[in-house]
């Protein structure tokens, strides 16, 4: 798409459909979760209903690498996913804008692909919170709101 790598600072933890605390009250889960654990959370039901593009910009922005997650400490696991929550909600802000700007160009081609990667964005963020919170599902009015573009 338009960028390839992204400073993952500048990326507000407002706009997650995951309340702070929510998120700190599952430390002590991802704390306590096996290596495999937790690459079957990433890997197989959080990136796994990505296209291979998103996958690759996720994996090119991520500091720490899913690696060191794997192998490292309480804090570099609550890292790593708190900044993979942060992309997938970047990405699908991103694509929500140009979504509503192909819809407003009639570019059904378009429309159609930007659709369908929102969704897959929101399935990665509601499969992650699912994992992540044990059990309490996203509710779509729950994802971030996007400015329609003038």
């Amino acid at each position: 798409m338009s960028q390839t790598t992204v400073d993952i600072d500048e990326i507000e933890w407002g706009d997650t459909p995951i309340k702070h605390c929510e998120f700190i009250r599952s430390t002590r889960r991802i704390s306590s979760m096996k290596p495999e654990d937790i690459e079957d959370m990433v890997v197989n039901a959080t990136l796994g209903s990505l296209s291979r593009e998103d996958k690759e910009f996720i994996v090119r922005n991520m500091a720490p690498t899913l690696e060191e997650c794997i192998k490292g400490s309480k804090q570099t696991r609550i890292t790593y996913l708190y900044n993979l929550m942060k992309l997938l909600t970047y990405r699908y802000k991103m694509y929500k804008n140009l979504f509503y700007g192909a819809v407003k160009a009639s570019d059904l081609v378009k429309t159609e692909e930007y659709h369908q990667r929102v969704f897959h964005h929101y399935e990665a963020l509601r499969s992650l919170k699912k994992r992540l919170i044990g059990g309490k599902e996203l509710l779509l009015r729950d994802m971030p709101k996007v400015e329609f573009p003038q």
